[in-house]
């Protein structure tokens, strides 16, 4: 757990994990991936769905033959984008590394369980 997941995805040829954010750092590097689950980097020009695990060797084979595209960086820079539309200000899961929630977070998080208690009760799904 403590070793440093950027210089391991770079070393690597290919990134196989279930739902991991191992491969959400590799597809942000341009670096193959597969996933066994549905994940919102699954957009991302280099990680790719594998419905089954009888299917992996026809993936790798895929993700490793796999030429850059003109429209990679496009489609980055597209997920990023979608990505920081529907973020939100503030580290909700700080107390998880043991620092207390700053008045930006829970003023973040507030705002945020507003907007989907209205959301909710407008009816719209």
């Amino acid at each position: 757990p403590h070793a440093n997941a950027r210089k391991l995805v770079a070393g690597a040829s290919l990134i196989i994990t279930n739902t991991g954010t191992m491969a959400y750092e590799a597809g942000l590097l341009e670096k193959p991936a597969i996933t066994f689950g549905k994940v919102n980097f699954n957009d991302l020009p280099t990680v790719h769905y594998c419905d089954a695990p009888r299917r992996l060797p026809a993936a790798i084979d895929a993700v490793l033959s796999r030429e850059p595209q003109p429209d990679d960086m496009t489609r980055i820079e597209a997920f990023l984008t979608r990505l920081f539309a529907h973020s939100f200000e503030g580290l909700p899961n700080r107390s998880l590394f043991e620092k207390p929630l700053s008045d930006v977070d829970l003023r973040a998080m507030i705002h945020t369980f507003e907007l989907l208690h209205a959301y909710a009760q407008s009816g719209r799904r």
